[in-house]
């Protein structure tokens, strides 16, 4: 293990404001800094040479609007990208995601979030890579469920 940061951090984090969620110890930053956008600021992608994987972070606010982040690699530099939502509509969400398909370097997710209808957390458990699929956290109306692929489906 290179950088246990890479791997061991806090995905999800509750705060006065709301539930972050990342892909990194950005988490962290967020709820440290309380404004997602200004913690951000601070951050990069991660450091793993040739991917530069990117950071997402997203922040679901009480009122039920929400922040999605990417902060990615582009040219040398970080190229920050912020996207504000003042809600879903009921059974929508948005996707976003670290890459686009396969490559070498794999190539970094590119647009807006996608919206898409909400499928159940099984489903999604179920529709991810069985290959690379680890865990994954879900939270509908304040139910909370974690799966991962070392706990069985």
């Amino acid at each position: 293990m290179v950088d246990p940061s890479l791997i061991i951090y806090h995905p999800v984090r509750e705060t006065e404001k709301g539930l972050i969620v990342t892909n990194g110890d950005q988490t962290d930053t967020v709820r440290d800094y309380g404004d997602f956008k200004a913690g951000l600021m601070t951050r990069e992608y991660e450091p793993d040479e040739p991917n530069y994987t990117p950071r997402i972070s997203a922040m679901i606010y009480k009122d039920g609007s929400f922040d999605i982040s990417i902060l990615k690699h582009k040219d040398g530099r970080c190229l920050r990208e912020f996207f504000c939502y003042e809600g879903a509509n009921e059974g929508k969400g948005y996707f976003i995601s670290t890459y686009e398909g396969d490559g070498a370097p794999l190539p970094t997710f590119s647009g807006e979030p996608i919206e898409i209808d909400m499928p159940e957390p099984e489903e999604v458990w179920a529709a991810l890579n069985a290959d690379n699929k680890v865990s994954l956290y879900t939270n509908v109306k304040g139910e909370v469920k974690l799966f991962n692929k070392h706990l069985g489906d």
